[in-house]
């Protein structure tokens, strides 16, 4: 990956985002990359020496490196593991799969996973690669002699207004939340690990498609504005129901198509620019 540093920002935080101490050890493949979508996974590998990020995307992921390793040096005297590496006993499908434990209490048995993340996540629950991510994490760890009863997320909320959340809805109580996660019988989170292993090896040789959920997908809805507004009246999702409503309000109203957006591929993913399938949506979007 080659940086760019296009708000000239200062020596020390560009060296501050730049270093990376991420070692998967002696694994071919980690569960972070398997819970991915395959398209994705497999493109970052291709493209690896060609993926180009500005310091300020990577600032986020740098303070969350730093809330980390502050954990992590404030938990050395409890009952709990952090920061282990735990590996597959044996090639899976011809692969050895690694995962890193960020937190395992032995009284409780429970895994822990530190996810530094927006209100707007929070909101909106666990994804499912979070989810995956952690089933994966258990399997390894009742594989390597830990017990696993617990499951649980803390989301720590880089965006978090206390003023917001006494006037929002349904907004995160605390800029820090634990949350439970579902915990898969060992069967079914087998399942799940051989589906994975099978979907990223097939898409080393057939790229598949990302589905709308992989892409972050949300669909196109239809704008009622004001003349000469911007900001929508109302929003609905057909085109009829946004027509009925403006010509009931008898107010001059408009209607405008917003067309869907994938905000995985629009804004998160660093291998938009080789991926034909964005790039065939992006244009079928303009010519709309």
């Amino acid at each position: 990956m080659r940086w760019i540093n296009k708000f000239n920002l200062p020596d020390p935080v560009v060296k501050a985002v730049q270093r990376d101490n991420y070692n998967p050890g002696k694994s071919d493949v980690t569960v972070t990359r398997l819970v991915l979508p395959p398209r994705v996974a497999v493109l970052q590998e291709i493209h690896r020496e060609h993926i180009v990020e500005d310091i300020s995307d990577g600032f986020f992921r740098m303070l969350g490196k730093c809330v980390h390793k502050l954990l992590e040096e404030n938990d050395a005297d409890t009952d709990a593991i952090v920061e282990r590496r735990l590996y597959s006993a044996e090639r899976l499908q011809g692969l050895i799969v690694s995962g890193q434990l960020d937190r395992y209490e032995l009284k409780t048995h429970t895994i822990q996973d530190y996810k530094f993340t927006t209100c707007y996540s929070a909101q909106n629950g666990a994804k499912s690669e979070w989810v995956g991510q952690l089933n994966l994490l258990a399997l390894l760890a009742r594989e390597n002699g830990f017990p696993v009863e617990n499951l649980e997320l803390i989301l720590l909320l880089r965006d978090y207004s206390k003023t917001q959340g006494e006037r929002t809805p349904n907004y995160p109580p605390s800029p820090v939340l634990r949350v439970p996660v579902e915990l898969f019988s060992e069967e079914k989170a087998e399942w799940y690990l051989n589906s994975r292993l099978q979907a990223y090896i097939s898409a080393k040789s057939n790229l598949p498609v990302c589905s709308p959920e992989d892409q972050w997908r949300r669909p196109a809805v239809f704008a009622v504005l004001k003349p000469g507004g911007k900001r929508a009246v109302r929003l609905f999702d057909s085109e009829e129901e946004a027509c009925a409503y403006a010509e009931a309000a008898g107010s001059n109203l408009s209607v405008q198509k917003r067309c869907g957006t994938s905000i995985r591929c629009e804004s998160y993913c660093s291998v938009a620019p080789w991926c034909d399938q964005y790039q065939r949506e992006k244009a079928s979007a303009v010519e709309e």
